[in-house]
């Protein structure tokens, strides 16, 4: 094909990173799933997918190992062996996310591009109405939250969504911004060794053991948190990242004495790897979550210091730096520095901007958007949170054997909400 050179070629560094972190047990899947308010039609999704694949030939691309970790384009590309129907008869919305969280353990084609994508129709009937989600896997190497928004838009109506489309970016988008390009520095160095070689913080959401998941969900109303940005003066990641804050809180003081906790915050700056390649994965930085008793107010100002550090400090930099650092290393060194890295949190929080407009899909509204992160390696909790026009929709996975009552945590969580809005 004519595209082909732009699509095969050696795996980035950060490429590689994500395949080193894959483990049987913390598979580096990314999924998602889109609720639709009615039933689906299934051609109408495959069609659109098979003109979206046409136009991104990456994903028509698998993974070979040879000299070195290759993207080819598979020449028996299929699309039918990456889409299927499901029917989970009296499903909740939580039923729907922990399925498609546990299937991620399954893993993803080994012959094939590293994605999957599924029609799943929930109950039917003259009581019960057909709802139909939609379900997409895809290993993290191949794409990252913000190219998965991007894989979703293409399912959506054109017509009625075409509008969304051109709207300029929303000033409430949750993405931490930065208009620098990496830059490496001998101080990055330097962080980056303490970060590698620092201990693990152990606290009550530390350790996972499981590679089962339970996943909690919400819809927040977006109207609540503007509320509390307008009378905290604060932005919209500072708000939500404050009200998740106040419910982990609740729940550490229960079941811990340790105090601290420390979260994986992906950003929205490209970085570039050893070899000058500017990849469309974004950087990320750690932030220190104030769970001492506080008040929002004061809660806030401290992850605004901490989201300030990392718009500003070189200690964005960071990760730029590994990418670095790490394609010098030979496969094994690489993949025990990169697990020691990613473990330097306790938690990770993925937020994605949405559409900001009324969005259909298949002839029927669309009616949630859920993000599920990718498990990195330890971590017994993983939100995900996608801020759509009326609401933010939150997926909080969580491994059973570390968090033993998932109803309590969400109680907790519920309860920081509820004060927010009020």
């Amino acid at each position: 094909m004519s595209n082909s050179s732009a699509v095969e070629r050696e795996l980035t560094t950060h490429e590689l990173g994500f395949m080193d972190l894959d483990t049987p047990m913390r598979p580096q899947i990314v999924s998602g799933v889109a609720f639709a308010s009615g039933a689906v039609d299934a051609e109408t999704i495959w069609k659109r997918l098979q003109q979206f694949t046409n136009a991104h030939p990456q994903y028509r691309c698998r993974i070979i190992d040879q000299r070195s970790p290759s993207w080819r384009l598979d020449e028996n590309f299929d699309l039918s062996n990456h889409c299927s129907e499901i029917t989970l008869n009296e499903s909740s919305n939580e039923d729907i996310l922990t399925y498609v969280a546990n299937e991620s353990v399954r893993g993803l084609p080994a012959d094939g591009p590293p994605w999957r994508i599924a029609l799943i129709r929930e109950g039917g009937g003259v009581e019960k109405p057909e709802r139909c989600a939609i379900a997409v896997w895809a290993h993290h190497s191949l794409i990252d939250g913000l190219e998965g928004m991007k894989l979703y838009s293409s399912l959506l109506d054109p017509r009625v969504n075409s509008r969304n489309a051109a709207e300029a970016p929303n000033a409430d988008a949750p993405v931490i911004a930065s208009a620098n390009k990496p830059r490496i520095s001998g101080s990055c160095v330097r962080i980056l060794a303490r970060d590698v070689m620092r201990r693990h913080i152990k606290c009550p959401l530390s350790g996972c053991r499981s590679a089962q998941r339970k996943t909690l969900s919400f819809s927040w109303s977006r109207q609540a948190i503007r509320n509390a940005r307008s009378k905290h003066d604060a932005s919209f990641q500072e708000v939500l990242l404050a009200v998740l804050t106040d419910g982990l809180a609740s729940y550490c003081k229960k079941h811990g004495k340790n105090q601290k906790l420390r979260a994986i915050l992906p950003l929205s700056k490209p970085c570039e790897d050893s070899s000058g390649f500017t990849s469309n994965r974004h950087d990320v930085g750690f932030i220190n979550l104030p769970l001492a008793p506080a008040t929002l107010q004061t809660r806030l100002k401290k992850i605004r210091r901490g989201l300030d550090s990392l718009r500003h400090q070189q200690r964005a930099q960071v990760f730029p730096t590994i990418l670095n650092f790490l394609g010098r290393l030979p496969a094994a060194a690489r993949g025990y520095v990169c697990n020691r890295w990613s473990t330097q949190a306790n938690l990770l929080i993925s937020v994605l901007p949405g559409g900001t407009a009324r969005q259909q899909i298949g002839g029927v509204a669309l009616h949630s958007l859920f993000a599920q992160p990718a498990l990195p390696p330890n971590h017994a909790i993983v939100i995900g949170a996608i801020a759509t026009r009326r609401n933010v929709c939150l997926t909080v996975q969580v491994d059973p054997e570390v968090i033993g009552d998932p109803s309590e945590l969400q109680a907790d969580l519920a309860q920081a909400y509820a004060s927010l809005a009020t």
